[in-house]
């Protein structure tokens, strides 16, 4: 599993801690918009009930306005009480109506039926039996029947309080659903901030922590590798993440170098061999020069020893002109080994260029997530701006609560009802204004935590790219010794075109010794030659001697490089 998880690019790993708190804001902010909508319910329930509340009040009014009419009218007999009577009685019957849909919804037909028939009874007395016996002059028996209808009233009242009881638990319910489902938005609120961020910060803290110090590992290797150690402990990482990738990138880079400055060690302990020879054989031929001068000056002694001093030459010419041809074949090697040496370098600056894309692939990852986490603290900005609209709207509720209010106290008795109502409305929006400054704070908390988070980020940030500089540096310093192979390269080539100039001269030596064996008999032309030879073989020798200095130096300098290196 842990195998796996290293397997998967940063960018994803950084997104999955991105998707998990995404996702339980989402969830949280689904449950609270569900949860808001029954709030909305619950209100406008509690609205509905009040207006039903307030028509049962009206009922209980405009029976009481009735009954005073009809008080009225047996005292003073006037038609206009009548006729308001009428009046009052078709509104009543309207209103009725919507009763009765109102009875069917909360269970209240007996009550309702009971208020109809009182009423029915009370309109049938005064029309039917109260008015005939008034124009028949019989006050006496009005004014009983009068009472009657009175204690009709009365008994219609307790229906009706009955009828307003019911509506008042069924608005009792509501508002301890909506109470219910505010307390549940806090705590799905809080309980999903509080996840979200412990979630978020630990899986981003964990991805950081393993990357920092993965990152740290390649970092010190490459300090290693710019310090000229290559015997630094590798970095270990199985997987094949953008760490990875790196890792192998430098550990095969450091392989590499090994393999390199063993090759040019190898390479320059040969040319320090060759020089050596070479010098000796310089010093031979030299001392070869010196026995052919005294040779030359006993040569008018005796032909025949002169023919032995001849082959002795002739000899140590051979001797030289082999001596050369070998030199010639180690330093056409040695040109070999140094071209394999520059494009090993140009191979390993190809990696490290590699390794620098990869590093500045991470630095392009972990600028994203940074603007991730920004664009997560402009939604809670929205977020806040729909909560100060919800809380604007729930102001003007108690606004409208206080005005209702106002305008129950000025109906007086009538009006007591749709006081009471106004009042827990008013109480309601309070309730909803006080949750909506807990869902502000709650929202604020999630934007401080989201700008730590985004810190953090910025905070690896400015990791990688320290990382990334160590890598370019490392990149530098690996050009820098291509420059120097490419350099000693072009050296040996020059040390070439000597030997094979080398090469040219002991030929001519050797021609001059055929020429001193084949007139060894003719002394005075022989020495003239000779002496001409000598001096000739005197001047190769000196280009020799120069060469092989100039080829220690350049083995001395290149020993001198190989030795900063540890291997």
């Amino acid at each position: 599993m842990r195998l796996r998880w290293r397997n998967i690019n940063i960018g994803f790993k950084y997104g999955i801690a991105l998707g998990v708190t995404i996702l339980l804001f989402v969830l949280s902010i689904v449950f609270v918009g569900n949860q808001l909508m029954n709030i909305d319910d619950n209100i406008n329930a509690l609205e509905q009930t009040s207006e039903d509340a307030l028509s049962v009040i009206q009922v209980e009014n405009m029976i009481k306005e009735k009954d005073i009419l009809i008080s009225d009218f047996i005292h003073f007999r006037e038609r206009s009480f009548l006729d308001q009577f009428h009046l009052l009685s078709e509104e009543l019957e309207e209103i009725l109506l919507d009763l009765e849909v109102l009875a069917e919804q909360y269970d209240l037909a007996q009550q309702y039926s009971m208020v109809i028939r009182n009423i029915n009874s009370i309109e049938e007395i005064f029309l039917d039996e109260i008015i005939p016996l008034l124009e028949r002059g019989n006050n006496g028996e009005a004014i009983v029947l009068r009472r009657r209808i009175s204690n009709l009233g009365v008994t219609t009242f307790v229906y009706l309080d009955e009828m307003i009881e019911t509506l008042e638990n069924e608005r009792n319910k509501e508002m301890a659903s909506a109470k219910v489902s505010i307390g549940n938005v806090i705590q799905v609120l809080i309980f999903s901030t509080v996840i979200s961020l412990v979630l978020g910060v630990i899986i981003i803290v964990l991805i950081s922590k393993s990357i920092t110090k993965q990152l740290k590992k390649v970092v010190t290797l490459s300090n290693c590798v710019s310090e000229k150690d290559l015997l630094a402990k590798q970095v270990d990482y199985k997987g094949n993440d953008e760490v990875g990738q790196l890792a192998k990138a430098i550990n095969y880079m450091v392989n590499n170098l090994q393999d390199i400055i063993r090759e040019i060690s190898g390479a320059s302990d040969e040319v320090n061999v060759q020089s050596g020879s070479l010098t000796k054989v310089s010093y031979t031929i030299r001392e070869g020069a010196e026995q052919i001068a005294a040779t030359m000056e006993e040569m008018a002694a005796g032909a025949q020893e002169q023919a032995d001093f001849s082959i002795n030459i002739a000899k140590s010419i051979r001797t030289l002109d082999d001596l050369i041809q070998e030199t010639n074949s180690n330093v056409e090697v040695l040109n070999q080994s140094s071209k394999t040496i520059i494009d090993v370098t140009n191979v390993g600056n190809e990696q490290m260029g590699q390794s620098i894309n990869k590093i500045n692939s991470v630095n392009t990852i972990v600028k994203e997530s940074v603007s991730s986490i920004k664009d997560l603290e402009k939604k809670t900005d929205d977020i806040s701006k729909l909560v100060s609209v919800i809380n604007d709207i729930a102001e003007q509720t108690n606004l409208l609560a206080l005005n209702a209010a106002i305008e129950a106290a000025r109906a007086g008795e009538a009006g007591r009802g749709f006081a009471v109502v106004s009042e827990e409305i008013r109480k309601l929006a309070e309730m909803v204004g006080q949750s909506l400054g807990q869902i502000t704070i709650i929202v604020e908390d999630i934007q401080n935590s989201s700008k730590n988070m985004t810190r953090s980020l910025e905070y690896g940030y400015e990791e990688v790219d320290e990382g990334t500089k160590q890598i370019q540096s490392t990149g530098d310093t690996f050009q820098t010794i291509n420059r120097e192979v490419i350099d000693m390269n072009e050296k040996i080539e020059n040390i070439n075109k000597s030997l094979d100039e080398i090469t040219q001269h002991s030929g001519q030596i050797s021609k001059y010794g055929q020429e001193i064996s084949a007139i060894s008999q003719e002394n005075s032309a022989g020495i003239e030659e000779t002496a001409a030879s000598i001096e000739q073989q005197n001047m190769s020798i000196d280009t020799i001697t120069d060469n092989s200095k100039i080829l220690d130096q350049l083995s001395d300098k290149l020993n001198t490089l190989v030795s900063q290196f540890k291997i």
